[in-house]
């Protein structure tokens, strides 16, 4: 017996998993770009860029959704899922063949996987084909020395490939093959690369749509690794293998109102306008924060006088400035001095939460006993089961500091060399910064000086000069892992055009020659004139080292 549909009201816990349903008001996109699959001339790239849980895989279960079945053969290849398979071409082959009806007893898609894991010094196990080794040797070599003999490696894998298709099609009497190639971002640059170059070299045939779903930002970051030290133009590389570019827009206040309303359980309604406030706009972190509030708001029932928006104010402290948390944990009384509208309580705000406005909204909002010893249950529970964002993004807020120390001389802005209050465990070391330039540079090339543009809790960006070039840094915990720390270089005299304003979003951003539109801290550089002149010091001082 089925049991019974829970009640969107008492529900707890939300899956942290893609939705095919439209909470987000996107299904306008999802139909345009499954439109574009009626009438675009094939084969076409689409890619689906957005940061980390903002909707990649969701939005394309949407256009899935939209697309005719009669019309369509759908097949969904998450890379990640395959990143330890040799090849990502195999992995592909062999998730598309099992996704046309009849698999198993079509000896012909099977000699065709067989041939393109051949082609890659690879040979498809029994448990993968149902067919033994010999078998599959034996079928690939008649096959190869019928169809493809004369032809060249490349030329053989894109006519298999394009065979496979013509199978599918055959088999399920639809016109067109659409793709869904999701997490290219998860995996190594290499795996996600290799990917990129099959869609260019070998899946580029004839009634295939591909749509990818990727950061940009990681992309382009996987580019410049491979490419270090060499002249690449990212952007055009990317165009070459993604025809149309569509970037997954910000959601609407009001859409964000209503999806944390689809998940926020109804006693915990009044917490609503602080999550809207202090959330922004990635989905996946509204979910995971929710999901964290009701479960402190179950530990927490039995607290005196108990308050679920002041639970929620603490929670919204930990995962937007951690090391506030911990210094609010240690003296509540802390929150008490802050909120206040003196002199003082505005000096502390000052201090402590800097440009997070939304923060502070949060805080003004949340109705905090005037006794600070009422805090204590609360923290006790948030310890216990406290929330940090997976990936911090603009959620990440920037912490106290000097703007600039030299490499060359690390006590001229009046700091002593162990003094670094921007410094967290784990960002890279001075020497670790110039030793990641250097690896970049020309031989004989020295670090001149360097400057730190932007400062928040998990994340430094720094623009570091030689006597040749100014690069710039982003160190956080994933270009850490993945050895990108370096994003950009260009000639210093490519670089004279600097520029800093306010973005449509409102967030502080510097265009730097052709580079446009990175975020620089308003706590270091209170005015955009002085943030450019910091810049044009820092380039003069190269020019003239």
């Amino acid at each position: 017996m089925d049991s019974p549909a829970q009640d969107p009201a008492e529900r707890s816990y939300t899956a942290d998993e893609p939705t095919a349903s439209d909470s987000l008001n996107r299904d306008q996109y999802a139909e345009a770009l499954a439109q574009l699959c009626r009438g675009c001339a094939t084969p076409l790239a689409v890619g689906i860029y957005a940061t980390w849980g903002v909707g990649k895989t969701s939005l394309m279960q949407r256009i899935h959704s939209k697309l005719d079945p009669a019309r369509y053969h759908v097949v969904w290849f998450n890379l990640w899922a395959h990143q330890n398979v040799e090849n990502p071409v195999v992995a592909f082959a062999q998730t598309f063949a099992a996704s046309i009806p009849g698999y198993e007893s079509n000896r012909n898609v099977r000699k065709l996987v067989t041939l393109v894991a051949a082609a890659f010094g690879n040979r498809v196990s029994q448990a993968a084909t149902g067919m033994s080794l010999l078998d599959l040797l034996g079928l690939g070599k008649s096959h190869e020395e019928q169809a493809f003999e004369a032809r060249d490696d490349a030329l053989r894998l894109g006519e298999h490939l394009q065979e496979l298709v013509r199978d599918a099609l055959r088999a399920t009497g639809r016109e067109r093959v659409v793709c869904f190639i999701d997490d290219l971002d998860r995996c190594t640059a290499t795996k996600g690369l290799e990917m990129l170059d099959a869609l260019k070299l070998y899946l580029n045939v004839e009634d295939c749509i591909y749509f990818l779903g990727v950061d940009r930002q990681a992309l382009q970051q996987s580019v410049d690794s491979r490419y270090a030290g060499t002249p690449t133009d990212t952007v055009s590389y990317l165009d070459k293998i993604i025809q149309l570019p569509f970037t997954v827009p910000p959601i609407a206040r009001a859409d964000m109102h209503l999806f944390i309303d689809s998940l926020l359980p109804s006693q915990l309604g009044r917490c609503r306008e602080q999550l809207a406030e202090g959330l922004g706009d990635n989905p996946r972190q509204v979910k995971r924060f929710i999901n964290t509030l009701a479960l402190n708001h179950n530990l927490a029932s039995q607290i005196e006088n108990y308050d679920e928006q002041v639970l929620c104010a603490l929670l919204m402290i930990q995962y937007r400035n951690q090391e506030l948390y911990e210094l609010v944990s240690a003296r509540p009384s802390l929150i008490i001095e802050m909120i206040a509208s003196d002199e003082e309580g505005q000096k502390l705000r000052g201090d402590h939460l800097e440009d997070d406005d939304k923060l502070e909204a949060v805080l003004d909002m949340t109705p905090f006993p005037s006794d600070p010893g009422g805090l204590d249950d609360y923290f006790n529970k948030t310890d216990v089961a406290g929330i940090v964002p997976e990936e911090p993004g603009e959620l990440s807020i920037e912490q106290p500091g000097q703007s600039r120390i030299s490499l060359i001389d690390q006590t001229s802005s009046g700091l002593q060399s162990d003094e670094r209050p921007w410094r967290v465990d784990g960002f890279l070391t001075d020497e670790q910064i110039e030793h990641a330039v250097l690896a970049q540079a020309q031989p004989g090339a020295r670090v001149v000086d360097r400057l730190l543009l932007y400062r928040p809790r998990a994340q430094r960006t720094w623009l570091v000069v030689t006597d040749e070039h100014l690069y710039c840094l982003l160190d956080d915990q994933r270009t850490r892992a993945g050895n990108r720390v370096v994003q950009w270089r260009e000639p210093l005299e490519a670089v004279r055009s600097v520029q800093a304003y306010e973005s449509k979003q409102g967030r502080p951003v510097v265009d730097i020659g052709s580079h446009k539109r990175w975020l620089y801290s308003r706590r270091l550089y209170p005015s955009a004139e002085a943030l450019e002149t910091a810049i044009g010091a820092l380039i003069e001082r190269a020019l003239a080292s």
